[in-house]
């Protein structure tokens, strides 16, 4: 029964950090929203509150803390472009030698173009 709760726990852990993820809302409290504006509004859309509205934790935890979030928005975006093209070879049946790769290209771009605001946002959130 103890080992069962704590695998429980552990989901519900889990739930709820991805749901702060989704949400945008504060890892301690879940209420307060980290970001300054909203996902649309491309030239402030990354800018974080310096504290949680709800309890005033501090959002940067230390000087450069969003640093290495380049490489999590890579990772997105290797990993979003790795399904794309999977799924476009699975539906399409193209080979490497079918030029029609490059209708798959076109769409990855312009869809990475278009998501790039919201990779950025969960790059940081992670």
């Amino acid at each position: 029964m103890g080992f069962h709760h704590l695998i429980l726990q552990k989901n519900d852990a889990m739930l709820s950090y991805l749901k702060n993820i989704l949400l945008e809302k504060c890892p301690r409290c879940q209420l307060g929203d980290l970001f300054t504006h909203k996902w649309c509004q491309l030239k402030n859309c990354t800018n974080l509150k310096e504290n949680c509205d709800i309890f005033g934790q501090r959002t940067q935890l230390e000087p450069e803390f969003y640093r290495g979030t380049g490489y999590v928005s890579y990772a997105l975006t290797v990993g979003f472009s790795m399904n794309t093209f999977v799924i476009w070879v699975l539906s399409t049946g193209i080979t490497i030698r079918d030029s029609r790769i490059f209708y798959w290209l076109i769409v990855n771009i312009v869809a990475l173009i278009l998501l790039q605001s919201s990779i950025i946002r969960i790059s940081r959130l992670l």
